[in-house]
């Protein structure tokens, strides 16, 4: 089957960049909100000293989940690229399989709480439980609404690169509850999630610099040297750079310029609180 079986909806390769920039924006928000709550649980386990319950560790079904979303990433990826390849069938095939490990993530989640729950390790039983909990059921209610947008996915296949992006990031987000859950259970994990905040933030500082003076780089040489010059003032740059991304095909390096601003804050202030 190929996308003439389809002559309502035509199915082109570039149609999967069809809302990419408002996808942008909404991860972006998502990204600040995510980071925001797990700087929040860093900061409260540095100052409970202890949190209580972290003895129990990470529940063994939490590795399940975590196998699932790696395979859910895997299938998305797979089937935006046989449909770019004009394979709607397998690419529809590759969209199916995902939505049923959506469906068994969620279930594994469920289970997951549930046994919590009959271990006495309920939301309210401490605080790393509840940091747990917390966490999961932010990122549970995101996959809800990953489902929804997978569903439409099905009948519009050309929103599969748009699916897939949605899916990896809420795969990396899974990595940075994770990451924060097992550090936060460590005597040190606060001083040593300092210690790397501070890196992190002089790597997000200078990968600004870079992008910048390639934004630069483009306003000089694509419009003019006197748009070089109104360059050098960096908000000017990302001003200007977002409105002429398209013509200066200079999409990754804005989005590249934002991920490295949000790094070097988030970063920043992580080792202020921790450091």
């Amino acid at each position: 089957m190929t996308a003439a079986a389809y002559p309502e909806r035509p199915l082109q390769p570039d149609d999967g960049r069809t809302g990419a920039l408002g996808l942008f924006l909404l991860l972006a928000s998502l990204a600040v909100f995510f980071a925001s709550v797990l700087l929040a649980v860093w900061i409260s386990s540095a100052r409970a000293g202890d949190f209580s319950n972290a003895h129990a560790g990470l529940p063994p079904a939490i590795w399940g989940s975590t196998a699932l979303l790696a395979l859910l990433s895997w299938l998305m990826d797979s089937g935006w690229r046989k449909l770019n390849q004009g394979s709607v069938a397998a690419a529809r095939l590759r969209l199916r399989q995902g939505f049923v490990i959506v469906i068994a993530f969620l279930l594994t989640q469920g289970w997951t709480w549930y046994s919590l729950q009959s271990r006495g390790l309920g939301a309210t039983s401490g605080l790393y439980a509840f940091s747990f909990h917390l966490l999961t059921w932010m990122h549970a209610a995101h996959v809800l609404g990953g489902v929804v947008f997978h569903a439409m996915t099905l009948k519009r296949l050309e929103l599969a690169r748009n699916c897939a992006v949605y899916w990896h990031f809420l795969g990396l987000t899974w990595i940075a509850i994770l990451i924060t859950l097992g550090g936060t259970a460590m005597d040190d994990g606060p001083q040593l999630a300092g210690q790397i905040a501070w890196w992190l933030a002089w790597g997000g500082a200078a990968g600004m610099v870079v992008c910048w003076l390639w934004t630069v780089y483009l306003l000089w040489t694509k419009d003019g040297w006197g748009w070089g010059l109104l360059g050098l003032f960096p908000l000017f740059s990302v001003v200007f750079g977002w409105v002429r991304f398209e013509e200066h095909d200079n999409l990754r390096a804005m989005v590249a310029w934002q991920i490295c601003i949000a790094v070097a804050g988030i970063s920043y202030a992580m080792w202020l609180f921790l450091g």
